[in-house]
């Protein structure tokens, strides 16, 4: 379904004029995608019959016409314009400032018949990104600069697309932006693992958070590594080592200390083949970890006893030093003959 739209007025002429009012009230505060989009409604208001749409707008910008249409409803927030809508969500017409209470020209966007190049698709107004809200505004402050159209649709992201609620997006920002992450890749991962988690409320990120912060600052500063935050890597290991395996921070420090005891280095990889030991041995305590540790020394002790060998027995008649028989000969009378036999050979020598 298209909606092509001719922007109309009465006022001819080759300029835009702003009132002052504007640049006091509105500029400080509307996003930069927004003011284009605005500033490009009075820039053709003066032209009789200008064909306009939502496509040609976008385009013109490089723009969703999401985009556009959120601009819309900023502005519309903003008392600046109002939009009449049939019961489809589709824009019908687009009044600028009707009121004059600013002193703004009235400029009527109405539909046409005939045809045009680009025009507005039908556009289902919920779940309504909150543009024309605070939370914006509050954003921008968190990271200290304006909102791009970029990050106007990672928010929209957010709250249509991963189900958070205003509440929740504005924590988001807050908790990211505290530890020191402003870019909006960072902010988009933690988004992801939230929703991962099934994280709805702004009381289960805190919890969540808490979490974080408490287990991987101990985690960390049993492995010698107080210093920095856990990297993504190491955050995997610690996430799986509290909900997977389901251990207390309290388990998951005995092991990073026998880690450092076993191998000295700090090793995610070896902790956590201890604490999978420790799983699949059913052991979720301190206690039922110590117990385990005696029971285990009492074996190794009565293994390593030492067994009494018993008396030698003679070799067995297969040794080859023994196939044959034993004679029971006189050494000393075999040596004495054999000296009497020298000396008599030397007697005889003699005569």
């Amino acid at each position: 379904m298209t909606n092509p739209i001719t922007l109309t007025t009465s006022v001819l002429g080759d300029s835009t004029t702003i009132p002052n009012t504007f640049f006091d009230f509105y500029l400080p505060r509307a996003a930069g995608e927004f003011l284009k989009i605005y500033l490009y409604l009075l820039r053709w208001q003066p032209v009789r019959d200008h064909k306009l749409s939502i496509g040609s707008i976008a385009d013109f910008f490089h723009l969703t016409e999401g985009d556009v249409i959120r601009a819309f409803r900023y502005w519309e927030g903003e008392h600046l314009l109002a939009m009449t809508t049939d019961e489809n969500g589709l824009i019908l017409s687009i009044c600028l400032n009707p009121s004059g209470e600013t002193g703004f020209p009235g400029v009527q966007i109405t539909p046409v018949t005939e045809d045009v190049p680009v025009s507005a698709p039908a556009y289902d107004p919920e779940p309504e990104l909150p543009a024309g809200e605070e939370l914006p505004l509050i954003i921008e402050q968190y990271l200290g600069r304006p909102l791009s159209r970029s990050d106007l649709s990672k928010i929209r992201y957010f709250h249509e697309d991963l189900g958070f609620p205003c509440s929740l997006i504005e924590y988001l920002f807050e908790y990211c932006v505290s530890g020191g992450h402003v870019d909006m890749r960072y902010i988009e991962a933690v988004a992801r693992k939230w929703s991962d988690q099934n994280i709805r409320t702004v009381e289960e990120a805190k919890l969540e958070s808490e979490m974080h912060r408490s287990s991987s600052y101990a985690i960390m500063k049993e492995f010698g590594l107080g210093g920095r935050s856990p990297v993504p890597g190491e955050m995997l290991y610690i996430r799986k080592w509290v909900r997977s395996y389901g251990f207390s921070t309290e388990v998951i420090c005995e092991a990073c200390r026998r880690t450092m005891m076993n191998i000295h280095v700090p090793s995610f990889e070896y902790a956590d083949r201890i604490l999978v030991s420790w799983k699949e041995a059913g052991l979720s305590s301190l206690e039922e970890i110590e117990a385990a540790d005696k029971i285990r020394s009492s074996q190794s002790k009565s293994k390593s006893v030492p067994v009494r060998k018993k008396a030698a027995r003679p070799a067995a008649a297969g040794n080859r030093f023994h196939n044959f028989h034993q004679r029971d000969n006189d050494y000393g009378d075999l040596q004495r003959r054999i000296l009497e036999k020298q000396k008599a050979v030397r007697d005889a020598d003699d005569q």
